[in-house]
């Protein structure tokens, strides 16, 4: 494994998820600010091993996919039973040129949660027209993690604040808790 994947693709958590089931508490803040309103299909981008979707998957019985751009991130999390038929993974990097192929992955899906990515899609594909996208395709639910502020954070769209006003023409915010925001399409109704 990569270096810099290390941190974000421990095999610690995958080795206590197929063992005992237990899913790591990196996920807590996003997990139960998004379940309040998620609904399947749901989308987990920029997924790494996976563990996020799957936790929506067997504790909420929602129907789930995965978006992530390292296949050995993809591998990693087959290998040890995250991704499958039931939390099928879709290897994409969110980039220009895939635009096309993300914007059919995110067609359909009611629940789209992205947790400390949106800085890296930014840095490819600018935000506003990554939200313009993610409305288009009718998703009607997005929850976002930002990244933890210090004064060291220097990215444009490190802050959930900032990465939410790029969704603002198209989503109100509904939730905002420390590095989280939950955000709903203003069309949807339910």
């Amino acid at each position: 494994m990569a270096k810099s994947d290390r941190r974000f693709n421990s095999e610690e958590y995958l080795r206590a998820y197929a063992m005992a089931k237990r899913f790591p508490a990196i996920h807590d803040s996003i997990f139960f600010a998004a379940s309040r309103w998620a609904s399947g299909p749901l989308g987990d981008i920029c997924s790494s091993t996976g563990l996020l979707g799957r936790r929506f998957h067997d504790l909420l019985g929602l129907e789930t996919r995965a978006l992530e751009g390292s296949l050995e991130s993809v591998n990693l999390g087959t290998r040890y039973g995250v991704y499958g038929l039931d939390n099928p993974a879709t290897n994409i990097l969110v980039q220009p040129s895939a635009m096309g192929k993300v914007a059919e992955w995110l067609h359909g899906l009611h629940t789209l949660v992205a947790r400390r990515c949106l800085c890296e899609i930014s840095e490819k594909v600018p935000l506003v027209q990554f939200a313009k996208a993610v409305a288009e395709a009718g998703v009607k639910i997005v929850a976002l993690e930002g990244r933890l502020q210090s004064v060291k954070s220097v990215h444009p769209f490190g802050h959930a604040d900032k990465q939410a006003q790029c969704f603002l023409q198209w989503y109100d915010v509904i939730y905002a808790l420390r590095d989280i925001r939950v955000l709903k399409a203003k069309a949807a109704r339910d």
